[in-house]
């Protein structure tokens, strides 16, 4: 099979996936809707909002590069080190010269698409109210606020744990996430190409998400927009540069011990082959926090 051929059947099943959802949900509401029909959305809107998470991600990684290379003085790694990032994108995003990765990349892109779909249908289907319904958990606005930015905040403290763990424990660091860090210059697109359990564990359906919406519920709209801030967050914080088209993160710049993404991007450019690299931070989220 081409390596050409591959991509295009990892394309298929990530929009597939979702598609078939709609359609299932559509045509067989009465046998894929999750009781109590008043706390989930239907299974249709399921598969929608799952479709609608792939092509904004799609957006915004195009819209994100597009800013790197147009305005090269954004950069956030020094001068002398830009040409090399950039040359180092064609090599290594682009697979010239290393067609074994780009072969391994689309095999862990694969396993990921299916094994996020069946978490989001088992979280779907085990936990009620986890993906609200337009009903659910109705509140007045202020609650809301103070919902939202106590979520932001329950996701950061998980999301910076499991990552630190991730480069502590030496099982983890070699077997899961130090395939992320084979990228030291960070571009929008490797945002996602990390090991199937990674992607699992910082995903929608992950530990953070999970505790998160099950002590601090928020309603549809809210649920909606938190997901999209998180999703442009992740997109914003291996873009190369920093500035104010970085939306999520310039949202969230006021909030107590926020971060940016050239933190991350220094995070990439001093770790590959040692998880612990004396000064690393760990910092995974643009809310940040005390710890």
């Amino acid at each position: 099979m081409k390596l050409s051929t591959y991509e295009d059947i990892v394309m298929a099943v990530e929009y597939g996936i979702p598609v078939s959802m709609v359609a299932a949900g559509y045509f067989f509401p009465t046998l894929m809707d999750a009781p109590p029909h008043n706390e989930s959305m239907s299974f249709c809107e399921l598969g929608f909002w799952l479709l609608m998470v792939h092509a904004i991600s799609a957006f915004y990684t195009s819209l994100q590069e597009r800013i790197y290379f147009q305005h090269p003085e954004l950069h956030t790694q020094p001068n002398a080190s830009k040409e090399k990032k950039t040359a180092d994108y064609w090599e290594n995003h682009q697979g010239t010269g290393n067609e074994a990765m780009a072969w391994h990349v689309c095999h862990q892109a694969l396993t990921t698409h299916i094994l996020l779909a069946l978490s989001h249908m088992g979280a779907y289907y085990l936990l009620p109210g986890f993906f609200p319904s337009a009903t659910a958990h109705t509140q007045p606005l202020l609650s809301v606020a103070v919902a939202f930015v106590l979520q932001l905040y329950i996701i950061s403290f998980g999301m910076y744990w499991i990552h630190r763990v991730m480069h502590e424990n030496e099982f983890l660091w070699k077997h899961v996430h130090s395939f992320h860090h084979v990228w030291t210059t960070p571009i929008s697109r490797i945002t996602y190409l990390d090991h199937p359990v990674e992607a699992w564990l910082l995903s929608q359906t992950g530990p953070a998400y999970l505790v998160a919406q099950l002590l601090v519920p928020l309603p549809q709209p809210a649920f909606y927009l938190l997901t999209l801030f998180r999703i442009l967050e992740s997109l914003e914080k291996h873009s190369g540069h920093t500035s104010w088209m970085n939306v999520a993160y310039s949202f969230q710049v006021w909030l107590p011990c926020a971060s940016q993404p050239h933190h991350h991007d220094y995070h990439h450019e001093f770790i590959r082959d040692n998880s612990k690299v004396k000064g690393c931070n760990y910092t995974f989220t643009a809310a940040g926090g005390l710890w």
